[in-house]
C-alpha cells in the first residue's frame, strides 16, 4: 500500500512537469497510469459500467483519464 502511494506521489510530480512543459500526451499517459493504480488500491472506485466507458474512450482515441 505504501509503495503504491509513493508511486502516486511520483506520478503527481510527473504530471505537474508534463503540464508545465505543455506535454499533454505525456500528461494523459500519466493520468492513465494513475487511474490503473487507483483502481488497484481502491476496489470501490470503479465498476463494470465505468470500466466499459473508459475502455470505449481509450479505444476511440483517448490517451488517458480518471
Amino acid at each position: 500500500m505504501i509503495d503504491n502511494l509513493h508511486l502516486v506521489k511520483d506520478l503527481g510530480y510527473q504530471s505537474r512537469g508534463a503540464l508545465e512543459s505543455g506535454n499533454l500526451r505525456q500528461f494523459a499517459e500519466i493520468m492513465h497510469l494513475h487511474w490503473e493504480h487507483q483502481k488497484k488500491r481502491s476496489r470501490g472506485v470503479s465498476d463494470d459500467s465505468i470500466d466499459q466507458c473508459y475502455d470505449l474512450a481509450r479505444t476511440n482515441g483517448a490517451l488517458g483519464g480518471k
